[in-house]
């Protein structure tokens, strides 16, 4: 794996963290967009770029893979279609966020899957729909959007979206090794990635 996939893909993850600065700033100032519709809408708008940036993610250093995933994408208002599409290019497109835990002797440190507190799929799928109903309202006559509701929901959003990416490790398409990813270290706020190269060949069923 060369160095310029993982700096694409640790670009993609801080890109993400900008966008969540931009949420956060507006939960923390909503009167700065002077209604509540435009702060929701505002909001929505970051986390469905967030999200589309999750899922196409381990895809950025493989154009083949890229280009054939994203076609089509702009006519897909549901997260479950764009999972799946992602899904039929890449299985491991997913991030599969991780605790580190102390290690013993040699092993500086050792993983353990992350129980809870991150955003699932089915979670993926719900906000990405929650958020298309907002930008794209087809009928302005039809029933009025509950933003209350979404002022309640983006900050758990959110706080998933940092809780499934914070540490986690990813599969880029076509490329057998695997990325641990660190949003935030002590030293930096960059994101940071570590290569861990396959030795040998995946045993197979």
């Amino acid at each position: 794996m060369s160095d310029l996939d993982l700096d694409a893909y640790c670009q993609l993850m801080q890109e993400i963290k900008r966008r969540t600065s931009v949420v956060n700033l507006i939960l923390a100032e909503p009167g700065r967009l002077m209604f509540k519709a435009t702060a929701v809408e505002s909001m929505c708008l970051q986390v469905r770029k967030i999200l589309e940036l999750i899922a196409m993610g381990s895809l950025v250093a493989n154009e083949e893979a890229l280009s054939t995933a994203r076609c089509g994408l702009g006519k897909l208002w549901s997260g479950q279609q764009i999972l799946r599409r992602v899904r039929g290019v890449n299985p491991d497109f997913y991030p599969r966020p991780i605790v580190e835990l102390p290690g013993s002797g040699a092993i500086k440190s050792h993983w353990e899957n992350k129980p809870d507190g991150f955003l699932t799929e089915a979670q993926f799928a719900e906000a990405y729909a929650r958020c298309h109903a907002v930008l794209h309202a087809e009928n302005p006559l039809g029933r009025t959007l509950d933003y209350s509701a979404y002022e309640r929901d983006v900050p758990l959003w959110i706080a998933s979206i940092i809780g499934l990416l914070n540490s986690h490790t990813i599969r880029l398409a076509g490329n057998p090794n695997l990325y641990l990813i660190h949003m935030q270290e002590a030293e930096t706020e960059q994101v940071r990635g570590y290569v861990f190269e396959q030795v040998g060949s995946l045993p197979t069923d």
